[in-house]
């Protein structure tokens, strides 16, 4: 959900490098992310015929899970990106004490 007064700006922290990733079998395509995204990465597909929420646009989502705090239904689970995965690993290779927290 955005913050009142200051469109497109998560109510979150981003985190660059996570993603939604919605569980079908538990999405009822009620819509609650869709409106929770002020980016408009996510909508609606039907899918044998259930709707089930999308992510459209993975390069341009910010990680805030904005969407997953919103879901009544726990559908939504934010993954870490196989490339935020690379960078991770780069970087505890030059650091070993671990990659900057999120």
């Amino acid at each position: 959900m955005a913050i009142p007064g200051r469109p497109h700006q998560p109510a979150r922290p981003t985190r660059p490098g996570w993603l939604p990733a919605v569980d079908s079998g538990r999405c009822t395509g009620c819509g609650w992310c869709v409106a929770a995204c002020g980016l408009h990465l996510l909508s609606l597909e039907v899918e044998q015929w259930r709707k089930t929420s999308t992510l459209r646009d993975a390069d341009r989502c910010t990680g805030c899970s904005d969407c997953a705090v919103t879901c009544p239904f726990h559908a939504i689970a934010m993954r870490k990106s196989r490339n935020a995965e690379a960078f991770d690993a780069d970087l505890r290779s030059v650091n070993p004490r671990g990659a900057a927290s999120p």
